[in-house]
């Protein structure tokens, strides 16, 4: 029997089959979204942000409940050693801290926009770290479907500011992020519907 790499998947692929990755992006995106759809509508005054985390944050938990009642105990089958475990281990703590470092940075330029600056150029500004931090994990972890959230990004942030621009209406560009929030989301379930029937 052939013991050839070709057919070899990435070692961290299999852990991020059950889309829990992508509804956590998802969330996160969904969570700047709010933000700016309140302070568009003048709701919780200084605390939108606040308000927008507090309802992120039943995703969040959600998540996490998920991972460890129905992810964790199905991972726990698979026969890694232990040398490969903590590399894993590292290699997640380490480059989920540099993505959720970077996704802070937009979510606070997303608040606080340079003001010298066009609006256009302000929201290339909240998408392009996003983008950013979405195409490294992708090419890290091997995930390509991660880089069609980063364009997923890269369009919908600019085409909501322009909707916004061109009908006056201010809360197109809030929709579009929530929007591609809600595609990532759906996509994620949809991933964790099927693991959960093909596990």
């Amino acid at each position: 029997m052939a013991h050839g790499t070709s057919n070899k998947k990435s070692p961290y692929s299999y852990h991020f089959q059950d889309g829990l990755l992508d509804v956590f992006i998802g969330v996160i995106i969904l969570q700047i979204g709010l933000s700016q759809l309140f302070t568009s509508l003048q709701l919780f005054g200084a605390f939108a942000s606040l308000a927008a985390f507090s309802i992120c944050l039943v995703g969040y938990v959600l998540i996490i409940l998920s991972w460890k009642r129905i992810t964790l105990p199905k991972l726990s089958h698979t026969v890694h050693t232990p040398v490969e475990k903590k590399n894993f281990s590292r290699f997640f703590t380490l480059n989920g801290t540099l993505v959720l470092i970077v996704l802070i940075a937009a979510f606070i330029l997303s608040r606080f926009p340079p003001q010298n600056m066009s609006v256009f150029a302000q929201t290339m500004l909240r998408a392009i770290p996003i983008a950013a931090a979405l195409g490294a994990a992708a090419y890290l972890l091997e995930l390509g479907r991660i880089f069609l959230y980063a364009g997923l990004i890269v369009c919908f942030f600019p085409l909501g500011t322009y909707i916004s621009w061109i009908t006056n209406w201010p809360y197109a560009y809030p929709l579009a992020v929530i929007t591609a929030a809600l595609i990532i989301v759906i996509t994620g379930i949809v991933l964790l519907i099927r693991f959960i029937k093909d596990h």
